[in-house]
């Protein structure tokens, strides 16, 4: 989503230059000043930042062929051919906690960090795949078919954090703006008095 939304922000500000930058320590990059803000799943509460939760969001199954139904259940697809993400990826580790409170382990037919290959190979009729919402309507999925996942369901919250007490410069307050714009659109289930905290103390 970030990425997408460079985009637009390009557009509305051509001169402004922006960095995206992918790491597993978005708390460091945030205290030490190296990033206006953060977006990750998981953080360690800490007095000198601002964590908001953006979102949460699910998982869906996503497939070839359509089964006429719209649940599926997560232990009865782990028997099936699947494709995902390398174990180091955010979206992996749910899966593979999730399987392991079940009592299973996954074994997928190929492991790939690219979000392209693996719309590829689910189009060919490879396997299947677990992808979050937010990849699935970023991208061309129109001709795939995803199912919501249940038994026990798959969801992740989304948080953006910010050094407290930090001048916020306008640039990240209108991507900020931007994203929450994008969030609202897309109708993804919010924490209401969380981002109108957000928009009052930033916007």
């Amino acid at each position: 989503m970030v990425s997408t939304l460079c985009i637009k922000f390009n557009q509305l500000y051509p001169n402004i230059k922006v960095f995206v930058q992918s790491t597993d320590q978005v708390e460091k990059a945030v205290l030490e000043n190296q990033a206006d803000f953060g977006i990750g799943f998981e953080f360690n509460r800490d007095d000198m930042l601002m964590v908001t939760k953006l979102y949460d969001e699910e998982f869906y199954l996503i497939s070839n062929q359509s089964t006429g139904e719209q649940k599926a259940s997560f232990s009865d697809v782990l028997d099936s051919p699947l494709i995902l993400f390398p174990n180091i990826h955010q979206c992996r580790k749910i899966l593979d906690k999730t399987s392991h409170e079940v009592g299973r382990q996954l074994e997928p037919i190929v492991e790939t960090s690219s979000i392209e290959s693996i719309l590829k190979l689910v189009r060919n009729g490879v396997g299947r795949s677990f992808v979050s919402r937010t990849l699935y309507e970023f991208y061309d999925t129109e001709d795939l078919f995803f199912q919501r996942i249940e038994k026990p369901t798959l969801t992740r919250s989304v948080y953006l954090v910010m050094k407290k007490n930090r001048f916020i410069n306008y640039a990240a307050r209108k991507y900020i703006e931007l994203l929450l714009c994008e969030i609202e659109r897309l109708r993804f289930h919010t924490e209401k008095d969380e981002i109108a905290s957000l928009k009052s103390s930033i916007l």
